[in-house]
């Protein structure tokens, strides 16, 4: 973990056709969030103040740096981009869930040495093998019943060149064709 805290601008850009849930956690310490999006949800961390000074110093820190968190849910709806700034000493985990379907949670994290600047994270959507009702795969389009859908994470930094992450599992999920 750091000892400086990153200021990150986060543009997140969903361009699959689901809706997506992204929850921001920080990895072993909380992290304060600017935003002036309806869709981002905050869990705060309430933080008690035995001063008057602690209670200043807080305050400031609120109004120049964001809210202290726990963790940030997010409801990227499909075609849309949210942005937000993001300060943070630790690594930072994003966990996707594709809403209304039943599948495996996708996780990127993004260590401490990649924040700092700004970072463009994008949701695409890619589907996969076609399945038949009864679950086997399907080798006719006349018998496909469902398909895997996998919604990936591409990163890029300002100057449009990707960031290579090894924590990067995309989420997953089988959708009714």
């Amino acid at each position: 973990m750091s000892v400086l805290t990153n200021s990150t601008h986060f543009n997140l850009t969903n361009n699959s056709t689901k809706l997506l849930h992204v929850c921001i956690s920080a990895d072993q310490s909380s992290f304060r969030i600017q935003h002036s999006s309806a869709l981002i949800k905050e869990s705060s961390e309430q933080v008690p103040h035995h001063t008057m000074v602690s209670w200043v110093v807080d305050s400031v820190k609120n109004w120049t740096h964001g809210k202290t968190m726990r963790m940030v849910d997010i409801s990227l709806s499909p075609k849309n981009t949210v942005q937000c700034d993001i300060s943070c000493k630790g690594a930072l985990e994003f966990s996707t869930c594709i809403a209304r379907v039943n599948g495996s949670d996708g996780s990127l994290i993004i260590p401490p040495e990649c924040q700092g600047c700004e970072l463009d994270l994008f949701f695409s959507e890619n589907v996969g093998i076609a399945y038949t009702k009864n679950g086997d795969v399907a080798l006719n389009v006349s018998k496909m019943y469902s398909r895997t859908m996998v919604i990936p994470v591409e990163v890029k930094n300002t100057d449009g060149h990707l960031v290579d992450l090894e924590d990067n599992l995309p989420a997953t999920c089988n959708v009714l064709i």
